[in-house]
């Protein structure tokens, strides 16, 4: 590894990264890619076994620690781990002064409220990154506390902007949004393999009817782009009278697929409020 130039670091805000998962390598390790060669800035991560802290850190110039106290040393703490290991998070955190330093979350239904009553002293940042960040593609949600530094949150926008495309909202719009930005790619593989499915039970080839509907999702994409009409109408030029696509279109209305994925949608913000609801519980008392 090559030798850090800390008089340079300073010029970089310092990040430790607590939990190293599929998002976490998939959101910082774009972010962060290119300090692999040139290591401007301090990055710590952190896992308990250290495995995944060891591969996120080796992959962006950083230093995988074995001991939360050693983020004393950086600005900005990102929690990256399950909503129900907050709890544990706050036992195994007590050597870390988090006076002044910035709290970012990608906990799912974990509100700004019960993040700041726990960090009262740290500005708060609500981050809901989307896994096709890994390809450039990606959507990242942003909500944040007043007190954020305008340093702090101007880098993040910037750094998160290179690879998505970055929304700011209120809060009470975030859980929502999360389930069509984070959660939607999922719901989009699902009618992927759909298609897919229908391809191979023809007798086409797994790896050939993958490439079929892959084709198939870029046009249809590149139509919606490209073509400043409604959806609406895009189907319309689809569908004949009588048609094939038509009847397709048709047992599509009468299965209510439109009022499943508005429904999944639903029950997934239902869950998030479920999730803040146990993390609470779960939480120490304060008093």
């Amino acid at each position: 590894m090559a030798m850090l130039d800390v008089k340079n670091t300073k010029l970089y805000i310092s990040y430790g990264i607590v939990g190293c998962g599929n998002m976490s390598q998939a959101f910082f390790g774009r972010l962060f890619k290119d300090n692999k060669n040139k290591q401007r800035r301090v990055i710590m991560t952190y896992t308990p076994s250290n495995t995944r802290a060891h591969e996120l850190a080796d992959s962006i110039g950083g230093t995988s620690v074995k001991n939360l106290k050693y983020l004393n040393h950086t600005e900005v703490i990102c929690l990256c781990f399950k909503p129900q290991q907050l709890k544990r998070f706050l036992t195994d955190a007590r050597e870390i002064d988090f006076s002044g330093k910035t709290i970012v979350s990608i906990l799912a239904g974990v509100d700004l409220k019960t993040l700041k009553e726990y960090f009262p002293n740290s500005p708060i940042i609500r981050l809901m990154p989307s896994m096709p960040v890994e390809n450039g593609q990606g959507i990242s949600l942003i909500s944040h506390t007043d007190d954020v530094s305008k340093k702090v949150l101007d880098e993040l926008e910037l750094l998160s902007s290179k690879h998505s495309m970055v929304i700011k909202l209120e809060e009470k719009l975030f859980d929502k949004l999360t389930l069509v930005t984070s959660s939607g790619p999922a719901f989009v593989y699902y009618l992927f393999a759909s298609f897919a499915k229908s391809l191979e039970e023809a007798g086409i080839r797994k790896d050939n009817s993958k490439e079929i509907i892959h084709k198939l999702f870029l046009g249809a994409l590149s139509m919606i782009k490209n073509d400043k009409r409604d959806v609406e109408d895009l189907i319309a030029d689809v569908c004949s009278f009588k048609g094939v696509t038509a009847a397709g279109i048709e047992e599509l209305g009468r299965q209510n697929v439109s009022e499943s994925i508005l429904g999944a949608i639903d029950k997934g913000v239902e869950r998030s409020r479920e999730l803040q609801s146990e993390v609470r519980s779960d939480l120490p008392n304060l008093q």
